[in-house]
This record gives structure tokens, sequence and C-alpha cells, in this order.
């Protein structure tokens, strides 16, 4: 279950739009910057409600947040709004673009 669940903490923090900057917290987005990416616990829940992962309750995802490294920042000011964040260590993110095969045209019509 543990890996399972890292596994969609690092859908939620990489696969999606990301904040610019902090302040976007707010609107539902992870925000990364070199070390930790941070976010709000109630849009985490609302992401793994959205993708159906029931493996781990409401009551329990703090205590699996810690397990896999991430911490409670407490509250802090966005936009004059208080909010408690967690961070995480940020993930790797993918750099470099898959190779093409030279036998597949990309003037391909479908």
């Amino acid at each position: 279950t543990i890996g399972r669940f890292r596994g969609m903490l690092q859908k939620f923090c990489t696969c999606r739009a990301g904040a610019m900057i902090m302040d976007e917290i707010l609107l539902g987005k992870p925000y990364s910057d070199d070390k930790y990416t941070y976010f709000r616990l109630c849009d985490f829940l609302n992401f793994l409600d959205r993708q159906r992962f029931r493996e781990v309750d409401t009551g329990t995802v703090h205590l699996k947040l810690r397990d896999v490294g991430a911490e409670n920042m407490g509250r802090r000011r966005l936009k004059g709004v208080r909010e408690y964040l967690w961070r995480v260590p940020s993930f790797e993110e993918q750099t470099e673009s898959f190779d093409v095969p030279a036998d597949i045209s990309t003037d391909a019509t479908f």
C-alpha cells in the first residue's frame, strides 16, 4: 500500500500543471522549488478521491505522508489567507524526450 500511495503522491506532484508561484497553491496546484514540493492536504485528498484511490482512509493520510518523508509545515500565509501546508522532497522529473524510431513518419495521417 505504501508503494502505491507514494506513486499517487508523485503523480499529484509531477503530472499536473504545477503552481508557478507559491500563492497558486490556493488554486489547488502543488508548488515545487529546487528541494521541496508544497501542497495543501485538502487538494491531495481531492486528487486521491478523483483517482478512486481508496486504499488509505482520510483519517490516516497524514500518517502515510509522514511515512514517505512529507512534513506538515503548519499554517502559512498565502495571499492573506492562512493555510495549512505540507511539503515533500521534490521528485525527479523526466528531462529527456523519448526517441522516435527512424521508420515512423511524423507526417502520418490518422
